[in-house]
């Protein structure tokens, strides 16, 4: 790429009020780390679940690839009356990285053996960088480290059968410093829910999961609708995103045992600036813990 285009570029990226530092919660699906997306899901599994995930997204306008490494343990923790999180993730375009550590706790309320909620919180340090190398001379003056803490808070119901939640990120809206000035990152709100049906009764039966997601950034709006299918150590399913990127999702997994491995593969319908993107997921569930009446649910779910 000619230093003319990243001379472009770069002042893209600086002057924009929603820049490319996206928060690494827009490029997941939501089925694979339901804990970024609301700190209430955290400790919802009846297990303690560990997940480590790749994904990477080919973009044509810039003829490269953006990485994203991400890492999550969650905990349900009786002492605790309620559930533990943390979560690190690292993630690269062609001309920015970022990173991003924090954590989170939820409290659980019971109000039956066949209903409950938790309500929780979380925190993360966010830092992002346009590395050096990356500029030309005449924009070495700008400033391209920016960092700053972030709070989010969520709330989730549910049963054995079915769950909904809602979310806030940006709950203070952190500023983020850019070459245009200072731009305060909107709130995002989200909607989750889903349902668990078995077609027949018996441990071999197969169990569908349709489930919708509803997010709102400032003035966009993203839907994402879906269905999973679940038998055995079998898991597939098939999701739409609508807004202002359309795209289709395919996922498949394996579980067996303490171990489940997952693959997304996300096909852009209607940008022209970006390529498919692929992420393979590996979840450990670990630590049987039969308090939570949504256990077995959450822990094929996600």
């Amino acid at each position: 790429m000619t230093s003319i285009m990243k001379i472009l570029l770069i002042f893209t990226l600086l002057l924009t009020t929603n820049p490319l530092y996206a928060q690494i919660e827009g490029l997941l699906h939501p089925m694979t780390f339901p804990v970024m997306v609301n700190p209430a899901f955290a400790g919802t599994t009846e297990h303690a679940r560990i997940t480590l995930s790749g994904m990477q997204r080919w973009s044509r306008f810039l003829s490269a690839t953006n990485d994203a490494w991400i890492g999550s343990h969650d905990q349900h923790f009786d002492q605790l009356g309620g559930g533990l999180g943390f979560f690190a993730s690292y993630h690269r375009w062609p001309f920015d990285k970022h990173s991003t550590v924090g954590g989170m706790y939820n409290y659980r309320i019971s109000f039956s053996d066949k209903m409950a909620m938790r309500i929780g919180v979380k925190a993360n340090y966010f830092e992002s960088t346009i590395p050096d190398e990356t500029l030309s001379s005449h924009l070495r003056y700008l400033e391209t480290h920016e960092s700053y803490i972030n709070w989010g808070t969520g709330i989730l119901f549910y049963k054995n059968t079915f769950y909904g939640g809602l979310s806030v990120d940006n709950l203070f809206r952190p500023i983020l410093r850019t070459f245009s000035g200072d731009n305060p990152q909107p709130r995002v709100f989200r909607f989750q829910g889903g349902y668990w049906h078995k077609l027949s009764s018996g441990d071999k039966s197969w169990v569908i999961n349709p489930s919708v997601l509803l997010e709102k950034k400032s003035t966009n709006w993203k839907i994402l609708t879906g269905i999973q299918a679940h038998k055995g150590w079998f898991t597939g399913g098939v999701f739409l995103e609508e807004g202002s990127m359309e795209a289709i999702y395919l996922l498949t997994g394996i579980q067996k045992g303490v171990i489940r491995i997952s693959y997304h593969y996300e096909f852009p319908i209607s940008n022209n600036y970006v390529f498919a993107s692929h992420q393979l997921a590996l979840t450990l569930l670990l630590n049987q813990n039969k308090t939570d009446l949504g256990g077995q649910m959450f822990s094929r779910v996600f």
